[in-house]
């Protein structure tokens, strides 16, 4: 009888199904933290005084249907000297308060239609944040597959968080700049898809549309992407490839700059007569870019002389911290060591040296300059197109993508320097007008540093990433997010005092206090002055006057007036009668 032949057992099958992604659940959580912190919140008044544009400009188109603010005393002021909403647009007829970015208001009064006349001036913001995120995940696994939820976080944790509470389109902007940063890095990769053309159009308008240093990072975003047509074989296809790319995001960009100049100066018509600038003309343009450049990277609004002096030494730990980190002959309980008196430096001069003070983008965002440092320390950076270094393969510095977005990034931010006012972005928390690179920046040095971490530490990466996204993101994003809400804490108590008279006209003497405590206007009879221009209020406001006018603010006592009689109720508010 013949041997029967051994059965053949097939081996077993690996499952190599990929898994589903869990994005939606990351994106869910993160979407009722914000939710849930927005809930504690004081929505009635703002941490940031752009807010008081935007928000007075919502609600004067929905109590008048037109963009003019009624300042009932124009014929009296025809200059608006005394205006209650400073750096609007100022006409011989009217208060414009926000026009320059017309779309993004229509967009807050379509979301105060669906959810609310207060929360909806919010929902863009939380939802931008959560897009920032998501977009952060698509960039990271297209960096390094299986990172999305690290790139994620370390997003969502970031500056995004603090200015999810406010009305401002920088989280939006931020989305946007993240998905041209997609492209760039599909482009640098070779693999092009087909809505690359469509979503470069569409994000490039609605970039400009939104945010004015969109522009510049659209510029620089088409400026990367016809240096990479250049590495086609041919003049021709690299003419096809910069037509497809590069061009058609200059085109759109320009189209849609003209447009909103045009249409906000429909909405404003005549000569525009600010109330007061905020730019001393003897400023050269060196000192005046240095300043908005200090502004923009370090101490925010620059309040506190001490906070200044805290800040330089906060980022002081964290590039020797990072030095530190990069040498691995240095043990590492020394630089996290140096690393965590940054942080704590940081905690001093939020809580007890300048609570007001708002951080610029290397305090906001201590990953960043954190990577920075400990890149060019470990001399892993290399040029397009030469032979990685020794760097591990799971840094994925070296990249092709990595080199791209890196250069992106540089473009946009030595633009912005060139470019930004001399106050920079005055106060915010972590330079907004960088927040439009924000999500490559953060990803790259997520992907940089936890790996470095782990490496050294021989830690888990998952541990490696929670304990970095702690140190050096979430808990700066603390400080922030608790300072910008004993901002709007104190902003509010003064709109308190400044609501209690009915029916009388209230003359602030912090002309930015409308700006933030946006909900008195456009109900409340307000006027702005300094101390020593209150006097004139008053005689503007005299003849005929048969009500009460309030004098709010600090240096109301020292405040006199001909022809009323003068009630002193604390040294902040003094109330004048008609004589």
């Amino acid at each position: 009888m013949a041997e029967r032949a051994p059965e053949e057992v097939a081996p077993p099958v690996a499952d190599v199904a990929p898994r589903r992604p869990r994005w939606a659940l990351h994106a869910l959580v993160y979407l009722l933290a914000l939710g849930g912190l927005l809930a504690v919140t004081d929505l009635d008044s703002s941490w940031t005084f752009d807010d008081g544009a935007y928000a007075t400009q919502v609600r004067v188109l929905e109590h008048h249907g037109d963009w003019a603010y009624p300042y009932r005393w124009s014929e009296r002021d025809p200059r608006s000297e005394f205006a209650p909403v400073p750096h609007a647009t100022l006409t011989p007829t009217a208060i414009y308060s926000y026009t320059k970015r017309p779309a993004w208001i229509l967009v807050l009064q379509a979301s105060t239609r669906l959810f609310g006349r207060v929360v909806g001036l919010y929902v863009p913001s939380v939802l931008g944040a959560v897009a920032a995120a998501l977009v952060a995940w698509a960039l990271a696994e297209r960096l390094r597959p299986g990172s999305g939820a690290l790139g994620f976080w370390a997003v969502a944790l970031g500056p995004l968080l603090v200015h999810s509470s406010a009305m401002w389109a920088h989280t939006c902007g931020a989305a946007l700049g993240g998905v041209l940063a997609l492209v760039v890095a599909d482009r640098a990769t070779g693999r092009a898809r087909g809505w690359h053309l469509p979503a470069l159009a569409a994000t490039a308008a609605l970039l400009v549309s939104f945010r004015t240093e969109g522009a510049i990072v659209v510029l620089a975003a088409a400026a990367v992407l016809a240096a990479l047509a250049l590495r086609e074989p041919t003049w021709a296809r690299r003419a096809r490839a910069a037509l497809g790319t590069a061009a058609p995001l200059v085109v759109v960009a320009a189209a849609t700059f003209l447009a909103t100049s045009r249409w906000s100066a429909r909405l404003a018509p005549g000569k525009e007569l600010p109330a007061w600038d905020l730019n001393p003309a003897d400023l050269t343009y060196v000192q005046s870019q240095w300043g908005g450049a200090w502004r923009t990277f370090l101490d925010g609004g620059g309040a506190s002389r001490s906070g200044t002096v805290l800040a330089a030494l906060v980022v002081l730990c964290w590039v020797a911290g990072a030095a530190l980190l990069a040498r691995r002959e240095v043990p590492q309980r020394v630089a996290a060591a140096v690393l965590g008196a940054g942080v704590a430096l940081l905690a001093l001069r939020q809580y007890a040296v300048a609570r007001f003070d708002l951080g610029g983008a290397l305090l906001a965002a201590p990953l960043l300059p954190v990577a920075l440092v400990a890149l060019l320390a470990s001399g892993r950076v290399r040029r397009p197109g030469r032979a990685p270094s020794s760097a591990p393969p799971a840094t994925s510095t070296t990249s092709p993508a990595s080199v791209w977005l890196g250069a992106l990034v540089a473009l946009h931010v030595l633009a912005t320097i060139a470019t930004q006012y001399p106050e920079g972005g005055g106060g915010d928390w972590g330079g907004r007008f960088l927040f439009v690179v924000l999500v490559p920046a953060t990803v790259l040095a997520a992907l940089f540093v936890v790996p470095l971490v782990a490496d050294r530490t021989g830690l888990a990466a998952r541990h490696a990433a929670v304990a970095t996204l702690v140190a050096l993101v979430a808990l700066p994003t603390a400080l922030g997010w608790a300072s910008a809400n004993d901002f709007r804490g104190a902003v509010g108590r003064t709109a308190d005092a400044v609501e209690a008279p009915k029916g009388d006209t209230v003359i602030q003497l912090d002309r930015h206090l409308a700006r933030g405590a946006w909900r008195l206007l456009p109900d409340v009879d307000l006027l702005s002055a300094e101390v020593s221009s209150a006097p004139r209020a008053l005689a503007m406001l005299r003849p005929g006057l048969d009500h009460d006018v309030v004098v709010v603010g600090a240096g109301a006592d020292r405040v006199r007036a001909p022809g009323y009689e003068r009630r002193v109720v604390a040294t902040d508010r003094v109330v004048f009668t008609p004589a």
